[in-house]
């Protein structure tokens, strides 16, 4: 099985107006102790359960070997596991559990996931591997990065480069600098875009190049300016060494990232008409 972050790296990206992407709720725990206790009767496997779970933590598995002591030592590890607010971790040993003792049970796992509102569904791929998989109802935050990536030209460098640094400032979106950063990244990845596509070296000179030339809808592209302007003018600590400190909620970055990677997309569109 997959660790749960070489699957979903961006995780903290993702949004969700029901489920939750980023922690476990309390009643998960609970459910899935139940679930556990419920299942295994085998005190050999009861004990090796206990210590998957103290694996994560890390502590102690206890030294406990019968009933009903054994479900005071699952009690105090899986409550550990649950204190360290290691959401990564805690998913990974939902799935190693799962996938050594009740691959043959998911979909009732996959129900008490449901129950707890918990963003994510175990699977069974076509190699009998056990994997995480996002809900429908669940978004990327980056996900329009990701489309705009797809659609430059592997020559723009520079455009891809800032466009990735994006999608890793956009990872700690709850951070205020972050968030601010990953807007930044995308204004840029639209400069290094219009100057690749106008061959001038400045951002409005490059806007002006476009419209002379016909390129594009001159609505859409003043639309980069309008951009431009706010960023620079409306929000100046966007711009690194700038000490004023102005406050930006995530949706009004996000908004003003989904507009910017439109741009990208619809430039890179009519380029590759052009071409």
């Amino acid at each position: 099985m997959s660790n749960f972050i070489e699957l979903h790296n961006g995780y903290k990206s993702y949004t969700s107006e029901k489920y939750y992407t980023d922690e476990i709720p309390r009643d998960f725990v609970d459910a899935f102790k139940g679930f556990i206790i419920g299942h295994i009767d085998n005190t050999g496997e009861f004990k090796h359960i206990i210590s998957i779970i103290a694996k994560y933590v890390p502590c102690d598995p206890g030294t406990n070997w019968g009933f009903p002591w054994l479900k005071e030592d699952l009690d105090d590890v899986i409550w550990n596991l649950y204190r360290k607010n290691r959401f990564p971790r805690f998913m990974d040993c939902i799935g190693e559990i799962a996938d050594q003792y009740f691959k043959d049970k998911i979909d009732e796992i996959n129900e008490i996931l449901e129950d707890s509102l918990i963003g994510y569904v175990l699977f069974i791929n076509s190699y009998d591997d056990l994997n995480w998989e996002i809900r429908d109802d669940v978004e990327s935050r980056a996900v329009t990065v990701s489309e705009a990536l797809e659609e430059i030209p592997f020559t723009y460098e520079n455009t891809a480069q800032h466009l990735a640094q994006a999608k890793e400032q956009l990872s700690r979106i709850d951070n205020p600098r972050a968030r601010k950063d990953a807007l930044r990244d995308c204004v840029s990845a639209l400069e290094s875009h219009l100057k690749y596509l106008s061959g001038k070296g400045d951002f409005r000179a490059s806007v002006a190049e476009l419209i002379s030339r016909n390129i594009g809808n001159k609505k859409i592209l003043r639309d980069a300016l309008t951009i431009w302007t706010f960023v620079h003018e409306d929000v100046p600590d966007i711009r690194h060494g700038h000490s004023e400190s102005i406050s930006m909620e995530k949706e009004e970055v996000l908004y003003y990232i989904d507009r910017t990677m439109s741009l990208i997309k619809y430039l890179s569109r009519i380029n590759s008409k052009e071409q």
